[in-house]
């Protein structure tokens, strides 16, 4: 009966998608910040695809489904790859764009997937180019310079969805709870400096997310000078007569991929709370953000006292950040439950979170190691990093520490344990899977609520069932016949015309998926899309 009741009421769906800025750095001085680097990768990947055999064997040891793929080639035409994905240097980083996807477990398995190909590619890149030295990648919004001189960042990560163009001014309903989404989706971080001054336990070094030092308005059309919580820009992906793209750029690269679907389900629905509960009103934060660097907005201190009120603007009342996500769990529960499986899973999952979230002011849960992201990071450095000191060799220890008294134990006023402690932080990040402190957790927690297996068939297909498919499909097997393409158009030669996908809200996951399993020849390609109205 409740399958019968979520055919009838599915899920209302829109496209999303993740900006990924990965980290990069070099054993060489000269390329240390990793930019020429991050420069040269797009164009190796046009030049050099990627197969099966480029990726970690400690993550295809964990999947069953490996010889499906024996054979199968990751292309590269214009930015664009074989799966959906645009791969492109940006200002000062490389970066990996998700294909647009529908469902928040796919967001979840093709930023996991997204991963494993910044691995297989720098990993590629350095086996053909020794010159450049030793590189490592990294997921992360900022850290320390290896050297401890100076801080360094990176990034971060940005959500893209689509919305109603007629709820775009209600969004101000919305940032009471992106403020306060961190609480279970930040990616948190190791700070450089004590947030108590007379604590100098590891818990005073901890913040929630480190994006949040970052954020300067609430909303503005430039990323990178002005940083907000929302991008105004009414650009690519998702652009339509009915719908724009809702760009949030305060988000955290995360690893554990339930983190990314909790975040993209959550979101989801509060988009859909300003799209069609029309007397939706939420609580206001006094000065949630802070364009003074010197002074604090509620989104940084979110970041530092998760536990401690926040003041609501106008009013002699202030409420709790996990107070403020379950007034829109109670309106998420009102008006969305019982919709289909995936809402349920979304209601669920970030009820019992909240409820962990709140309990973790007493003892971290530990039942949540490999799904939430910050209590993840927070366990693994915390029991990980005095078991660390005590492995090193006397040897290892004069690197580090220099000649002082070997002691096992932490002091992080001691500035060599905070940068020992910073240096586990960073490891944390490493997307190498024999270094990253995440990957001594199964790949099939870290993939939950997906599968490694899901994840391996989405370094190499696209989702099936948004206009990424259609985009992938000539670059997978037809790249001499594309000569460029952007996230709504693949241009062909030879006048054969333009595959437009800016009207193309959905396609007939079947019918792609059969184009893709037959390799139907270009010729019944084209005329399946210009059947559809797809060819111009």
């Amino acid at each position: 009966f409740k399958f019968f009741l979520y055919k009838l009421n599915s899920m209302k769906r829109r496209l999303m998608g993740i900006e990924t800025e990965f980290g990069l750095t070099s054993s060489l001085d000269q390329y240390l910040d990793g930019l020429e680097i991050a420069r040269e990768l797009p164009k190796f990947v046009l030049r050099n695809p990627l197969t099966i055999q480029d990726f970690d064997d400690l993550f295809l040891n964990q999947c069953r489904n490996r010889d499906e793929f024996e054979g199968d080639v990751l292309n590269c035409v214009d930015d664009f790859m074989s799966n959906g994905d645009r791969i492109y240097f940006s200002s000062n980083h490389f970066e990996i764009s998700t294909r647009d996807c529908r469902s928040v477990f796919d967001v979840a398995a093709a930023d996991q997937a997204d991963t494993r190909i910044f691995e297989a590619i720098i990993k590629k890149f350095q086996r053909q180019n020794p010159k450049y030295g030793q590189l490592r990648g990294f997921k992360n919004t900022m850290h320390d310079s290896l050297d401890g001189t100076q801080q360094v960042a990176w990034g971060g990560r940005h959500e893209n969805y689509q919305m109603e163009r007629s709820a775009w001014d209600r969004i101000s309903h919305l940032v009471s709870f992106f403020v306060t989404r961190q609480i279970l989706t930040g990616s948190g971080n190791v700070r450089g400096t004590a947030i108590n001054s007379s604590w100098k336990g590891f818990d005073s070094y901890f913040e929630l997310s480190p994006r949040s030092n970052f954020i300067k308005r609430v909303q503005h059309p430039d990323t990178m000078t002005e940083r907000p919580l929302i991008n105004t820009r009414d650009d690519a992906p998702f652009t339509h007569e009915r719908y724009r793209r809702f760009h949030f750029i305060a988000g955290d690269p995360v690893n554990c991929s339930y983190t990314t679907a909790l975040a993209f389900g959550i979101t989801h629905l509060a988009l859909r709370l300003i799209e069609e509960v029309e007397d939706f009103k939420a609580p206001v934060i006094e000065n949630p953000v802070c364009s003074n660097p010197e002074a604090m907005g509620a989104i940084m201190q979110v970041s530092i006292h998760p536990y401690h009120a926040i003041k609501l603007e106008g009013e002699d009342k202030s409420m709790t950040p996990a107070e403020i996500q379950r007034f829109y769990l109670k309106y998420f529960k009102r008006e969305f439950a019982g919709t289909d499986y995936e809402t349920d899973w979304i209601l669920k999952n970030y009820e019992e979170r909240l409820n962990d979230f709140e309990n973790s002011r007493r003892v971290i849960p530990l039942d949540m190691m490999g799904f939430v992201e910050w209590f993840t990071r927070f366990d693994l450095i915390m029991k990980k990093v005095e078991l660390a000191k005590r492995a090193l060799s006397d040897s290892e220890y004069k690197a580090h520490f220099g000649d002082e008294t070997r002691s096992d134990f932490f002091d992080l006023s001691n500035k060599k344990d905070l940068r020992f402690i910073k240096n586990q932080n960073l490891e944390y990040d490493d997307v190498d899977m024999a270094r990253g402190l995440p990957y001594s957790i199964p790949m099939k927690i870290l993939c939950f609520p997906n599968s490694p297996e899901y994840v391996l068939s989405k370094i190499f297909d696209p989702m099936f069932d948004t206009p990424s498919s259609i985009r992938a499909f000539p670059i997978q097997f037809y790249p001499d016949e594309v000569i460029g393409v952007d996230w709504n158009s693949v241009f062909l030669r030879n006048d054969q015309g333009i595959l437009n996908l800016e009207q193309t809200l959905s396609v007939n996951a079947d019918e792609t998926s059969d184009l893709f399993e037959d390799r139907v020849s270009f010729d019944e390609f084209l005329e399946y899309c210009d059947d559809r109205g797809i060819l111009k």
